[in-house]
């Protein structure tokens, strides 16, 4: 028996699950974004001070995020 490629796959998340695999995702790139300026702060010596502001605000949103989990 064949499966044809555009029937629905059977797994289906229950909304707690979706839930928390948002919020995971969210953290994850949050964790991305930090890394990504924290690079640039540093090849880019001239535009750390930008970059810092960045930085802070992206803190504050994962540590909250953070307690959301």
């Amino acid at each position: 028996m064949t499966t044809s490629v555009l029937e629905k796959p059977e797994t289906v998340l229950t909304e707690v699950n979706k839930e928390e695999l948002c919020k995971k995702l969210c953290l994850n790139i949050f964790e991305g974004l930090l890394e990504g300026y924290e690079e640039l702060k540093q090849k880019n010596p001239v535009q750390a001070e930008q970059f810092e502001s960045k930085i802070t605000e992206l803190k504050t949103q994962r540590d909250h995020q953070k307690v959301l989990i």
